[in-house]
C-alpha cells in the first residue's frame, strides 16, 4: 500500500486560505469603495435636487439662481434642508424602486444614519462678490458685444485727468502754505509797525493796532530812515503812539541832575514799561518767524514731491500741458524770493528783531537793578548803560514794501462764495426745468442685504470668471443699466426711480442718490474740463488776471500762481456741472473738451450762473456716463447695493419676507452611512453650488 505524506495536503490548505482571504477581502473593500461612490453620488444627486428648486421669480428678474433657504420658516432652516436632504439621498440610495425590474439587488447593504449640514454659502456671502460673479456669467452670454473701446476710452481719458486733478491738488496744498505763510508775514508787519494790514490797508483811512508793536519803541531821532518807513502816512500813524526813549533817558539824567529824582524815576519806569511791551511783541514776531521757517520747510518738501510726480506722469500728459505746468510749478518755487522783494525781508527781520530783544532785556534789567539814591558814579554808569543798548537798538533795516500791502479793490472772498455755491444745492443747478427731483425713500428698510454684507471680506470662495477683472466690472455695469432704471428713465412704480445712481452711492432717498451722482460725474468731467483750460493760453489768461485783480497787490507772483489755479479749477468743476446739466436733459457731452464745445464764460462762473446749454450731437449720454462711474465702485460695494434693490423688487411683487441673506448660493454636507454586517460606520462629505 502505497503511503503519501500529509504535509502536501497541509500546504495546500493555507494556501487555499489565504486565495480565499485575499478574494474576500478584496470583495469587501470592493463593496466599501463602491457604497462610498454610490453615497457620494447620491450626496452629490439630493443637494443637486434640493438647489433645483430656485426661486424662479428671482431668476427671470435678475438671471440669478439661488435656494430660498428658509423653506417656509422665518430664517434660514438648516434642519429642514438636512432632512430634505436625506429623503432625496434615501430615495437614490434604495435599490427597489417599485418597479418592476427592480427588486432585492442592493449589493452594497448601505443603511444611512443621518445627514447634517455643515455649511451654507448665502448671495450675501464674500462681501458681494458672489452676487457679481453670477451677474456677471449671467449678462456676459446675455449680451455677448465687445464694450472694451468706450469703457477704455472713458478710462483711458479719467487716467489723464486724475494726473491732472492730483497735480492740481498738489498745487493746492501748496498754496494754502503759502497764502498762510503770506498772510503770517503780513501779521509780522502789523506786529512791526502797529498798522493794519491783514486784508490790505487803505490808504484813505488807516488804523493802528490799537496793540504794542516793535517801533512803538524808537531810541534814535524820529524820523521816516530812522524807522525805515518810506510811506509818510504811515509813518505818521505809526509815530503817534510810538515812545522816544531817547529823550526819556535824557530827561531821566537831567531830572537826577537836578535832584529831581521822583521824576528820573518816573521818565526810568516809563522807559520800561514800554520796553517790556515791546519785548513781548518782539519775541511773538521771532516765534512767528520760526512758525513760516518750519512751514517753508514742509512747503518746499511739498513741492519737491509735486516735481517728481509731475515728471513721472511725462507719459500721461500731454507735452504742451505739462511744460505749462512746469513753468508754473517753477515760478511757485519764488515764493521766498518774492515775498523779500515784494513785503520783506523776513529773515533780515529775524536777526534785528533777536538782537533788538536782547538789547531791550538788558535795558529792562538795568532799569530794575538802577539805585538813584546811591553813588552818582554808579547811577551814571547806569545810565550810561541804558544809552550804549540804545544806541545799538536797529530799526531802519525793518523796512516794509507798502506798494503791495493795499487794500484790493475786488472782492477777495468771491472764490469762497464761488465755492459755496457750486458745492451747495448742485441738483438744483443741473435739473432741467421740466422735471422736478424724485422724492422716493427707503428709510423703512432696515434690514437689507448691504447691512448683512460684509464689504471688507475678502473672496474667501475664489470665484474667477472666464474674463479679467477690467472685464467682469465692464460687464457688471452692462448688467445694472440693463435690469435698473436711471434718473433719465423718467420715473418707475419701483421703490426708487433713481436704482443706477443708488447702486452708485446707496444713499436712502433718490435725491440724494441723485446729488452724489451729480457730484461724482461734475468732478470725473472737471478732469478733462481741467485739461482744456490749461492747454487754451486764452482761458489761462483770463483765470491770470481775475488771480491778479484778487491777490496781485501782495506782489506775491506765487501767490498769483496759486489763485489762478484754484480759479482754474473752480472754473472746470463749474463746467463740469454745465455738463452734467446737459446729460440730464437727454444731451450728449464729448469726453474731450475743446474751445467749440466749451459752455461756460469766466464772467458767469464769477456771478454764479451755469446758465441753459445745448448738447452736443457726438459724445457720451448721461447711461453711458453713470455706467462708468459705476465700472469705476468697488465690486463688492454695488453689488451689495443691487441685492438691496433686488430684495425691494421682489417684495413689491409680493414676497414680503424675502432677504437675499436667506437664499443659498451653495451648500456643505455630511453624511453617515452603515454596511450590514459591518460594526463600523462611514462619512461622506460634498459642496455643491449653482
Amino acid at each position: 500500500m502505497k503511503k503519501y505524506r500529509g504535509s502536501v495536503s497541509l500546504f495546500a490548505a493555507m494556501i487555499f486560505l489565504i486565495i480565499v482571504s485575499l478574494i474576500t477581502t478584496t470583495i469587501l473593500s470592493a463593496r466599501i469603495e463602491g457604497a462610498r461612490v454610490m453615497v457620494r453620488t447620491a450626496a452629490s444627486m439630493a443637494t443637486d435636487s434640493l438647489l433645483s428648486c430656485y426661486n424662479s421669480e428671482l431668476f427671470s428678474e435678475f438671471g440669478i439662481l439661488l435656494f430660498d433657504g428658509t423653506m417656509g420658516s422665518e430664517n434660514t432652516d438648516w434642519d429642514k434642508m438636512a432632512s430634505e436632504i436625506t429623503k432625496y439621498m434615501s430615495y437614490n440610495i434604495e435599490t427597489d424602486k417599485g418597479l418592476s425590474f427592480t427588486g432585492n439587488t442592493d449589493l452594497y447593504g448601505i443603511e444611512l444614519s443621518g445627514v447634517s449640514v455643515d455649511e451654507l454659502i448665502t448671495a450675501v456671502d464674500a462681501g458681494g462678490l458672489l452676487w457679481f460673479n453670477e451677474a456677471v456669467d449671467y449678462e456676459k452670454y446675455a449680451k455677448p458685444v465687445d464694450l472694451a473701446a468706450e469703457y477704455l476710452g472713458l478710462e483711458s481719458a479719467d487716467e489723464q485727468a486724475q494726473a491732472v486733478n492730483k497735480i492740481n491738488d498738489g498745487i493746492t496744498s501748496c498754496s494754502e502754505v503759502i497764502l498762510d505763510i503770506t498772510d503770517s508775514v503780513k501779521s509780522i508787519v502789523e506786529m512791526v509797525d502797529g498798522i493794519e494790514c491783514s486784508a490790505g490797508i487803505d490808504f484813505d483811512d488807516i488804523r493802528s493796532t490799537g496793540k504794542d508793536y516793535v517801533k512803538k519803541f524808537i531810541t534814535t531821532e524820529m524820523s521816516p530812515e530812522n524807522v525805515g518807513v518810506n510811506n509818510s502816512s504811515i509813518y505818521r500813524h505809526m509815530t503817534y503812539e510810538s515812545i522816544s526813549g531817547y529823550l526819556l533817558l535824557e530827561q531821566a539824567r537831567n531830572y537826577y541832575d537836578a535832584g529831581e529824582l521822583n521824576k528820573a524815576g518816573e521818565c526810568l519806569s516809563e522807559i520800561k514799561k514800554t520796553a517790556e511791551g515791546v519785548s513781548e511783541c518782539e519775541k511773538e514776531v521771532v516765534n512767528m518767524i520760526g512758525n513760516i521757517s518750519d512751514s517753508q520747510k514742509l512747503l518746499d518738501a511739498g513741492i519737491d514731491t509735486l516735481d517728481t510726480y509731475i515728471s513721472s506722469q511725462s507719459d500721461i500728459i500731454d507735452d504742451e500741458i505739462l511744460s505749462g505746468i512746469l513753468e508754473d510749478s517753477g515760478k511757485i518755487k519764488n515764493y521766498k524770493q518774492d515775498i523779500s522783494q515784494q513785503i520783506c525781508d523776513i529773515e533780515l527781520f529775524d536777526s534785528i528783531i533777536q538782537n533788538d530783544s536782547v538789547l531791550l532785556d538788558r535795558i529792562i534789567k538795568v532799569i530794575d537793578e538802577i539805585n538813584l539814591s546811591a553813588g552818582s558814579d554808579e547811577v551814571v554808569n547806569n545810565f550810561n548803560t541804558i544809552e550804549e543798548c540804545m544806541e545799538k537798538y536797529s530799526l531802519d533795516e525793518l523796512t516794509v514794501n507798502y506798494e503791495h500791502l493795499g487794500k484790493s479793490t475786488e472782492d477777495t472772498g468771491i472764490l469762497d462764495t464761488v465755492r459755496a455755491f457750486l458745492d451747495n444745492g448742485v441738483v438744483g443747478l443741473v435739473m432741467p426745468s421740466d422735471r422736478t427731483i424724485s422724492l422716493k425713500n427707503i428709510y423703512k428698510e432696515k434690514e437689507l442685504a448691504s447691512a448683512s454684507c460684509n464689504l471688507d471680506e475678502q473672496d474667501k470662495y475664489g470665484y474667477e470668471g472666464v474674463i479679467d477683472a477690467t472685464g467682469k466690472k465692464i460687464v457688471y455695469s452692462e448688467y445694472v443699466m440693463d435690469h435698473f432704471y436711471s434718473f433719465t428713465d423718467n420715473g418707475n412704480d419701483r421703490a426708487l426711480d433713481y436704482e443706477a445712481e443708488y447702486i452708485l452711492s446707496g444713499k436712502k432717498t433718490d435725491c440724494e442718490n441723485l446729488s452724489e451722482a451729480v457730484l461724482k460725474l461734475a468732478a470725473l468731467r472737471s478732469g478733462p474740463n481741467m485739461l482744456c483750460i490749461m492747454s487754451d493760453s486764452e482761458k489761462k489768461d483770463e483765470a491770470y488776471a481775475l488771480a491778479s485783480a484778487l491777490v496781485g497787490f501782495t506782489g506775491v507772483d506765487a501767490a498769483v500762481r496759486i489763485v489762478q489755479y484754484a480759479i482754474m479749477y473752480l472754473w472746470s468743476y463749474a463746467e463740469g456741472l454745465s455738463d452734467v446739466k446737459i446729460l440730464l436733459k437727454g444731451g450728449k457731452v464729448p469726453l474731450k473738451k475743446t474751445k467749440d464745445t466749451w459752455n461756460l464764460s469766466l464772467d458767469n462762473l464769477m456771478s454764479c450762473h451755469i446758465g441753459e446749454t445745448e448738447g452736443s450731437d457726438k459724445g457720451l449720454d448721461y447711461e453711458s456716463y453713470l455706467k462708468f462711474m459705476i465700472f469705476l465702485e468697488k465690486n463688492g460695494k454695488k453689488s451689495a447695493y443691487t441685492m438691496d434693490l433686488a430684495e425691494l423688487r421682489m417684495k413689491q411683487k409680493g414676497d414680503d419676507g424675502f432677504r437675499l441673506r436667506n437664499y443659498v448660493y451653495g451648500i456643505g454636507i455630511t453624511a453617515s452611512y452603515r454596511l450590514n454586517g459591518l460594526n463600523y460606520s462611514f462619512t461622506c462629505q460634498d459642496v455643491c453650488k449653482y
